[in-house]
């Protein structure tokens, strides 16, 4: 944080408009806030693979509940009860179905873990402020941004 300059934004819809600005054109920044700011920098494309990895998951999860329920019924342990077949899909559907479901909401929810994993070496401030904190080299297009907007903002003391 040597070389970066805190800026403080009162505006929760400014500073989305800013966040989304500096995202757009490239700009190296940090922020800190107690509400969420959504913009297209977050959506990365480790999260974009979530619903993917989960239906492999439930995929993988499927099949191998059906191939474990054919390799009990009809190898290891096969049973005659009643002139029944040995392997019936009918009734491995609502087992595969639900270790599917439960597969693929553990592989979401690791991921997810694994995803959302920050490393938060700031100390939060408590107040309803945005705070931003950009390189030196863009202090020049925040400012005009700034002034071209009308988006009000204080010049604050970055915190280690």
């Amino acid at each position: 944080m040597n070389n970066k300059y805190c800026y403080s934004i009162k505006e929760i819809n400014d500073a989305e408009l800013i966040v989304n600005h500096l995202d757009y054109n490239g700009i190296a920044f940090d922020y800190q806030s107690n509400y969420p700011i959504i913009h297209s920098r977050e959506i990365t494309r480790s999260s974009r693979n979530i619903p993917r990895i989960a239906l492999l998951a439930a995929m993988l999860g499927f099949i191998g509940t059906i191939g474990f329920e054919y390799w009990a019924g009809t190898y290891y342990l096969p049973l005659n009860i009643g002139n029944k077949p040995y392997f019936s899909i009918v009734t491995a559907l609502p087992y595969a179905f639900e270790i599917a479901v439960l597969f693929a909401t553990v592989a979401s929810f690791i991921l997810f873990l694994l995803i959302s994993k920050r490393d938060n070496r700031q100390t939060v401030r408590k107040t309803n402020a945005v705070y931003f904190y950009i390189d030196n080299d863009y202090i020049d297009d925040f400012n005009k941004f700034c002034a071209t907007n009308k988006i009000e903002y204080e010049i604050c003391e970055p915190i280690d």
